[in-house]
């Protein structure tokens, strides 16, 4: 995934006239590299004390139903994280604009994505999810692609705040427990 031919304007350094723009081509192992990042974590220690509960419920027979059902949840939490790369890997080879590369934008007014095969923008109040991780910023809105924007360049340009401030505004962050809407 390379990023570049990053464009910004920040007239008077508000939140209410600023725009960014960078250009980004994915792979498909850098997608499903960055895909997974995104994914909450399961950790294998919690399923494996899952799968030793399960197991010590089978040799009583008062616990037995319940040993059996959470062997097989363990079990199925194994598969879970198996099948999340995978998922990844279906997205990005079915989505054939991916595979070409993309402008995605934020401004005070919306975010947008623009590429050969695909045109989308929303304003603020479409968005839904947003996450940093592993540097960068993910924005999910509804009816519309993920937004992708690297945190380091957005800093350059001066754009983190301002784009920050609408996110925590419009969107929840992922995985918070506590709601940012």
């Amino acid at each position: 995934m390379s990023s570049t031919d990053v464009q910004s304007h920040k007239p008077g350094g508000d939140v209410d006239s600023f725009k960014f723009e960078h250009n980004l081509h994915f792979t498909e192992e850098r997608y499903v590299s960055l895909f997974g990042a995104f994914r909450k974590k399961t950790r294998p220690l919690r399923i494996a004390a899952l799968g030793m509960l399960g197991l010590a419920c089978l040799f009583s027979p008062y616990t037995l139903v319940i040993g059996v059902f959470v062997l097989f949840f363990s079990i199925f939490g194994i598969f879970i994280l198996r099948w999340i790369p995978k998922s990844a890997v279906h997205v990005y080879r079915n989505s054939p604009y991916l595979h070409d590369p993309l402008t995605y934008g934020v401004d005070y007014r919306g975010l947008w994505l623009v590429g050969p095969l695909i045109e989308a923008r929303v304003p603020w109040a479409a968005a839904t999810v947003w996450a940093r991780r592993d540097g960068w910023l993910r924005i999910t809105a509804v009816g519309a692609p993920l937004f992708w924007f690297p945190i380091d360049e957005l800093k350059r340009a001066g754009m983190y705040e301002p784009v920050m401030k609408l996110c925590k505004q419009h969107a929840a962050q992922f995985n918070a427990h506590s709601g940012n809407k």
